[in-house]
């Protein structure tokens, strides 16, 4: 028969002589039963439904002991395989080898007494409240020894490890457990200086270069094994079915700090592809989405809105043309193109040139000026950008000290020319003239793609683009197109 597993509904003591289990299911009289380290058998008094079940204590040469409530109980006969795996508890080998310590833990606030060298540890967190469990650090005469952590419920159980994983100290010395499902994991210490990685199901391995530690997942046991130099160390996952455990989620997560540990499962989407979104470039699809794509334009369809008079290469970054601030605290923003079309053209200017900056500047270094936009998400329903500020026209501004000037275009040698169209990628792959083969002089229409590098803008920083040509002394009118992201 298959082992069958179940658990303590109360705690049993040295001395009992019965036990009572969740369910009866696979007791018989004669039968093994397998408590933490200890072997018992069904006694002949058992009338084969009761959930209280007789049973004789110590047997195939365990010792008696005491287990808590709510401790893993397996059921099977002698001929099963008592290391079979299987979502419950791990049992260890039957027969003679190895020493192997089993504890349950029940309380909060515990700490892992580990066995004398020589011997495995698996030690069993029971039930569904959270239990903080300490793990302190092993003596080298343990090297090569194996330590299972498991728990035998849905619970965010946190184990930290005194020195932290693989000793690398207190930014890495705490493991929590996922909430969707029951987990664990297995430690060696050993000194090895290349990983090796198996997954159960999947029939090859992969070797990698890491720092000691070797892993093996078993989707079957919920279990990831992870072995590193002179040192616990941990890899937790959830795995179901041959499929990594995730969430499907369309909608943008919540929003995570840099440096903050957060346990968050993999996400993917609706048919269970992966979401590898590139931060900010490549195709918007996903970020539109997802509610994190944003654009605006020019108040009036096919009207122009007025920039500076007489912008000139003196004015710098005091006369942007368009001005963007982030007012959020903790998002960035991820500039994709930007669209301008000329529609009134400025006296005296021999050349059209285009200058962008971005700061980290705490606020809004505009000063004065400009048309404010109203921006939309993209994604209808979608919340609005209610921190970005986006002004086109003549603005002013002051130039922070932590401004860039991230690149300069000059896209004609000559004046522009009404109806132009320059169309600003931001981030894109290679780097090149903006004419696209077009000529930059004489007075016909063109219209240019101008790839300018990426430009993001940290929270409660500033974009400025800024037009501006030679010679210039009259305003030129423009209508525009702006989007981004914002994560």
């Amino acid at each position: 028969m298959a082992l069958t597993r179940t658990t303590l509904s109360s705690a049993v003591g040295v001395d009992d002589t019965s036990i009572v289990v969740a369910s009866a299911t696979g007791f018989a009289t004669g039968r093994l039963v397998r408590i933490d380290q200890e072997f018992l058998q069904v006694a002949q008094s058992y009338n084969g439904t009761a959930t209280t079940i007789p049973v004789l204590r110590g047997r195939e040469g365990s010792l008696t002991s005491a287990h808590v409530v709510t401790a893993g109980v397996v059921v099977g006969t002698q001929a099963d395989d008592w290391d079979e795996p299987g979502t419950g508890v791990p049992v260890g080998n039957i027969t003679a080898g190895r020493p192997r310590v089993i504890e349950s833990i029940t309380a909060d606030l515990s700490t892992v007494v580990h066995p004398p060298a020589g011997s495995d540890h698996v030690v069993i967190l029971n039930g569904t409240s959270v239990i903080n469990l300490t793990v302190p650090i092993p003596t080298t005469d343990m090297d090569g020894d194996e330590l299972v952590i498991v728990g035998n419920g849905t619970a965010a159980h946190v184990v930290t490890f005194t020195g932290g994983v693989g000793g690398e100290g207190a930014s890495y010395d705490v493991l929590t457990f996922n909430s969707f499902g029951p987990g664990g994991g297995t430690f060696h210490r050993v000194q090895r200086r290349v990983a090796r990685v198996h997954t159960a199901g999947m029939d090859r391995h992969r070797d990698q270069p890491g720092r000691g530690h070797r892993v093996r997942m078993t989707m079957s046991k919920f279990i990831t094994r992870l072995r590193r130099s002179l040192a616990f160390a941990l890899f937790l996952c959830a795995m179901a079915s041959g499929a990594l455990f995730a969430a499907v989620a369309r909608t943008l997560p919540t929003f995570t700090a840099d440096s903050t540990a957060a346990a968050t499962p993999t996400r993917v989407g609706s048919y269970g592809e992966a979401y590898t979104l590139p931060i900010g470039a490549g195709k918007m699809y996903a970020y539109a989405d997802e509610g994190a794509y944003y654009c605006t334009y020019n108040v009036t369809d096919g009207t122009g809105i007025i920039g500076h008079a007489a912008p000139v290469q003196a004015d710098l970054s005091l006369k942007p043309l368009l001005h963007i601030f982030n007012g959020s605290t903790t998002k960035r923003l991820y500039l994709d193109f930007v669209r301008i079309r000329m529609t009134a053209i400025g006296a005296g200017a021999s050349t059209t040139d285009f200058t962008l900056w971005t700061d980290n500047a705490g606020g809004t270094v505009k000063t004065t000026g400009g048309t404010v936009a109203t921006v939309v998400n993209a994604l209808n329903g979608g919340a609005a950008d209610g921190d970005s500020i986006v002004s086109f026209g003549a603005v002013g501004a002051t130039a922070h000290s932590t401004e860039k000037r991230l690149d300069h275009q000059r896209l004609r040698s000559t004046v522009a020319v009404v109806e132009d169209q320059y169309f600003f990628g931001f981030g894109n792959t290679g780097y090149g003239p903006p004419t696209g083969g077009i000529t930059m002089a004489g007075t016909g229409v063109v219209g240019l793609n101008v790839h300018f590098p990426p430009a993001i803008v940290p929270p409660l920083g500033n974009f400025k683009l800024s037009q501006w040509g030679v010679t210039q002394s009259g305003a030129h009118s423009a209508e525009y197109s702006v989007c981004y992201s914002r994560r």
